[in-house]
């Protein structure tokens, strides 16, 4: 999906997330939109010398007259009080038992970030735990020829072995854009050199041989997982 070239290694997805929102704050005060999530990236963000600014609405809407109108609201900087919003975040999905996303609600947030020109994080460190039926990244979306040059410019994902493959003690994580000048800023700000036992781990699991099915055994668990969740939250 991505050329090697257009990936950049971590130590760990929040190093190249806080990495890109040190880039965006390098143009002045800005405002990060993202909808309730991990509760790390808020000092991250003001780190980075920003702000938060959290977007409730139903993930699973089809509503899109409704979405787009509480994005445009939150984009609205209250006469100049509000730093400009420069970064959508998005965190698909939140955790193993989390909130997925619609498509509609997909490219309403697409149709938006590109409507401002501001850049779009997508986390997509859970997506390998989902049912493969949930398996849809941004990235396919962009494909899509009105989101093409936005996907070229703008969008970034992030991803990494601690949650599809259960290791989070291997500190691996790596960024994919298309946008050749991120890919070199970002690139400068990570270590020299991603731990060569951890890029050996990497190498293994996502060989087609070891993930396939590795991927179908933790899917199954994580579904049990779920199910004891749902069944808990019962009233």
């Amino acid at each position: 999906f991505f050329h090697p070239n257009e990936i950049v290694l971590g130590a760990g997805v929040h190093p190249l997330i806080a990495s890109t929102l040190s880039l965006v704050g390098e143009e002045g005060p800005f405002r990060v939109l993202l909808p309730p999530s991990y509760g790390q990236f808020f000092p991250t963000i003001h780190l980075a010398g920003g702000e938060e600014e959290i977007v409730s609405f139903d993930p699973h809407t089809t509503d899109t007259v409704s979405l787009k109108n509480a994005l445009e609201k939150s984009f609205l900087s209250d006469g100049g009080k509000k730093a400009p919003v420069k970064a959508f975040l998005l965190s698909y999905p939140t955790n193993p038992g989390g909130l997925y996303f619609s498509r509609e609600a997909f490219e309403t947030i697409l149709a938006f970030c590109q409507r401002h020109d501001i850049y779009l994080l997508a986390d997509e460190i859970f997506l390998g735990t989902g049912r493969p039926d949930d398996q849809t990244s941004l990235f396919n979306l962009a494909q899509e020829r009105k989101f093409k040059r936005f996907g070229r410019e703008r969008l970034i994902g992030y991803s990494g072995l601690s949650k599809e493959f259960a290791l989070g003690g291997v500190r691996f994580g790596f960024a994919y854009t298309r946008n050749r000048r991120l890919q070199t800023a970002l690139a400068s700000r990570q270590l020299p050199g991603v731990d060569r036992t951890a890029r050996a781990i990497a190498q293994t699991v996502y060989a087609p041989s070891f993930r396939r099915p590795y991927q179908r055994a933790h899917v199954s668990w994580l579904e049990g997982q779920r199910a004891k969740i749902v069944a808990f939250l019962k009233p």
